[in-house]
């Protein structure tokens, strides 16, 4: 009896497009391009996968045994189908997912924060206004509570509220320069993507998107 045997499956005579590597229930393997291997009355054939064409979808023709060299052969034909609205929807909703999955490494994610940034950034210009140098913060030694969100980050963050709210302002401006260029290339990727007529044209410029990361 001569089988193929799919790993993911564990069911045997099937050929899918996941399909890699064969094995028998011990474990003795057989791999893509390698001939068959005889076990008991059982036997495992390896699979030559070839490629043509370019493109986005695949599709993969009946496994064709060959007898010389004891394997079988997928041929895998990819073709690059028009871009339909459906599919563009998809590229676009891909674009906006990872530029807000890059925001995300520059800021914490979540109402409640976002108006803690706020208000601790309104409290950092305001003491970086009132006091243009560390040493003229620490002369006049403002009371306390009057930077209290700066103040909560004292020792943490930096060594008084004014060191916290200079660091607070160069995360801003840093956040503000990325998030110029992440909504840039997310307008940029939409239009593109207008003008794509085909779904590998589409994919080629989405993986293309060189993305800003935060400074290490």
């Amino acid at each position: 009896m001569f089988i193929i045997r799919d790993t993911e499956s564990g069911r045997a005579g099937d050929v899918l497009s996941s399909l890699r590597r064969f094995s028998w229930l011990n474990g003795d393997q057989g791999f893509n391009g390698k001939p068959g291997v005889t076990h008991g009355d059982e036997k495992i054939y390896g699979i030559d996968i070839v490629t043509t064409g370019a493109g986005d979808e695949v599709s993969e023709s009946e496994p064709v045994y060959d007898a010389g060299s004891d394997t079988f052969t997928i041929t895998r034909t990819l073709s690059d189908p028009e871009l339909t609205d459906e599919r563009q929807a998809e590229f676009r909703d891909e674009v906006n997912r990872t530029a807000e999955e890059v925001r995300l490494q520059y800021i914490t994610p979540g109402d409640g924060q976002a108006m803690s940034y706020r208000e601790k950034l309104d409290e950092a210009k305001a003491c970086l206004a009132a006091y243009a140098t560390e040493l003229d913060f620490t002369t006049a030694n403002p009371s306390a509570g009057t930077y209290p969100l700066l103040e909560s980050e004292v020792g943490i963050k930096g060594a008084n509220a004014w060191k916290v709210a200079e660091l607070v302002n160069s995360t801003f401006l840093a956040w503000k320069t990325a998030e110029a260029t992440i909504n840039n290339l997310r307008l940029q990727a939409a239009a593109d993507l207008d003008a794509a007529a085909t779904v590998g044209a589409a994919r080629t410029l989405v993986e293309a998107i060189n993305w800003p990361q935060p400074a290490q």
